[in-house]
């Protein structure tokens, strides 16, 4: 391999520092549910600002156990220089018909901040109209006796789930102004849809193909993902039903008995659940009691996972300070250096996030 190709790899000196910012960015990954590969490359990103789809293999050779497929850098390439909002840019490479360049939009980390933000605050408007539209078809649809009593219970967790997104999203404008200050304003969705549009026909409808929709769209939403995502179907019906024994959670996801006591006991120690005995009956029933404690608990310990690395930058920045004499003219220097100062600032936000989902989590108590 000829130098010339090589000279995007910083020298093993910067390098140390280096992997350390790669696993901050791959560990507050983990808690905002990107996969390591995902984490690793938009790391490799906030580092390297330009790429080809080799030079990222490369970089997964030096910071990763494991080398990344060509295929999974597709994947991420495409999504991101594909969706909107556009976090990666695709360009021909110079003098060549097949082979391109990527570049992240903005060095300026509180603009990438902005625009990766920009997509969950419109994931969130889309959500809140999806559920509106669900929630118009079961107020025009009438059970039989049969599925009156699951009628209910769904049509009061549609509810719930509406309010808890609403309230959601009035968090944004601070939450984000703290983060950003006024001048990377966020893009909101426009989209409304008018209260009197048109609901799927609901004649012969069952209320369990209902629930359905709500299923999945709750196991394709990012904002109810939990760290262990193969337990997410229990956490799926736990939000339409509120409360399930184990027996019926086996019969609607459709997972083994061995993996819905397996999640059902990690739930119950994460405290996303609680276990309810009734007298004179010996199942015991597990019940997700308000869906905005749920969630707001979920993202107040995320934040507080990621606040654990507080320490570990400050020290990362001390070092590089202290080593400028030595480091200072080495290629990565400065921008890993101006990577950590950056992530550090964002500590401020991180402890604005804890204060905000901990005064959600009094309000949905106090609500439910």
């Amino acid at each position: 391999m000829s130098k010339k190709s090589e000279d995007f790899i910083y020298q093993e000196e910067i390098r140390t520092y280096e992997k350390e910012l790669l696993d901050f960015i791959v560990e507050s990954g983990k808690n905002k549910r990107r996969s390591d590969i995902e984490s690793h490359i938009l790391g490799y990103f906030l580092v390297h600002a330009s790429l080809t789809q080799k030079e990222i293999q490369i970089l997964s050779t030096k910071f990763r156990s494991k080398r990344i497929s060509s295929g999974s850098i597709s994947t991420f390439l495409n999504q991101y220089s594909s969706y909107e909002p556009r976090i990666i840019l695709k360009e021909k490479a110079p003098n060549s018909k097949n082979k391109f360049r990527y570049h992240i939009i903005s060095e300026n980390y509180k603009e990438l901040f902005a625009v990766s933000k920009e997509a969950g605050v419109n994931v969130l408007y889309e959500t809140i109209e999806k559920i509106k539209e669900i929630l118009r078809t079961l107020e025009k649809l009438k059970p039989n006796e049969k599925e009156i009593k699951l009628f209910n219970i769904i049509l009061e967790r549609t509810k719930e789930l509406q309010s808890y997104i609403e309230y959601h999203l009035s968090l944004f404008d601070n939450f984000m102004e703290s983060a950003i200050g006024q001048d990377y304003p966020i893009k909101k969705s426009k989209k409304k849809q008018n209260a009197d549009s048109k609901v799927k026909a609901v004649k012969n409808q069952k209320v369990t193909a209902i629930e359905q929709e709500l299923i999945n769209l709750i196991l394709n939403n990012e904002l109810f993902v939990i760290e262990e995502i193969k337990y997410h179907p229990i956490i799926a019906y736990l939000i339409t039903r509120k409360s399930l024994t184990q027996v019926d959670l086996q019969k609607l996801t459709g997972l083994s008995v061995g993996l819905i006591s397996e999640g059902l006991n990690y739930l119950l120690e994460q405290r996303y659940i609680e276990i309810q005995k009734l007298p004179g009956i010996r199942q015991k029933r597990y019940v997700l009691e308000s869906i905005g404690y749920f969630n707001f608990f979920k993202f107040f310990q995320r934040f507080k996972n990621i606040a654990h690395n507080r320490y570990r930058l400050t020290q990362i920045l001390d070092e590089l300070k202290k080593r400028k004499d030595e480091l200072g003219e080495m290629n990565g220097y400065n921008v890993i250096k101006t990577r950590v100062e950056e992530f550090l600032e964002q500590f401020k936000v991180v402890d604005f996030g804890i204060d905000i989902f901990q005064k959600a989590l009094g309000d949905f108590k106090k609500v439910n």
